[in-house]
């Protein structure tokens, strides 16, 4: 029903944040093929960026607590409207609310392996790495 498009992440110590962003289209496999090709759906889509409140602390350590969820439009996709795209999920004031989270905040961290201007290294907790290019074409945030 979706499909998943450009993956970015990106660090701003100045305030203290780390930005994960994915690019989507919603409804864009949703044609019936039987009498030509009609769209049971319409196809929106965008980027959906996740705001963490990110500090480094002692060997490396990246530590990740979330802040809010919001959306941005990408060139190409229609989004639901203009309302969409400046609203702002409290995901880490919800996340502490679910009875099942027992009032714990919505936080994880990583290990910054290795690093320079164009490459970065992470493992998480279980030991996956993750590796972090510079993309050739940055896209502004806007956030």
């Amino acid at each position: 029903m979706s499909k998943i498009g450009r993956v970015a992440q990106r660090i701003d110590p100045a305030n203290g944040y780390l930005y994960s962003e994915f690019d989507t289209s919603i409804f864009s496999l949703t044609v019936i093929p039987i009498l030509g090709w009609f769209k049971l759906l319409p196809t929106f889509g965008g980027c959906v960026v996740t705001a963490s409140k990110a500090k480094l602390a002692e060997g490396g350590v990246l530590e990740m607590d979330v802040d809010y969820t919001t959306s941005r439009p990408v060139p190409g996709l229609s989004g639901l409207g203009k309302w969409i795209w400046n609203l702002k999920v409290p995901v880490g004031g919800v996340w502490k609310l679910l009875p099942w989270n027992k009032g714990r905040s919505p936080s994880c961290s990583v290990t910054v392996r290795y690093y320079d201007d164009d490459f970065r290294i992470v493992e998480d907790k279980s030991g996956d790495l993750f590796v972090y290019s510079r993309p050739v074409v940055e896209r502004k945030l806007d956030i």
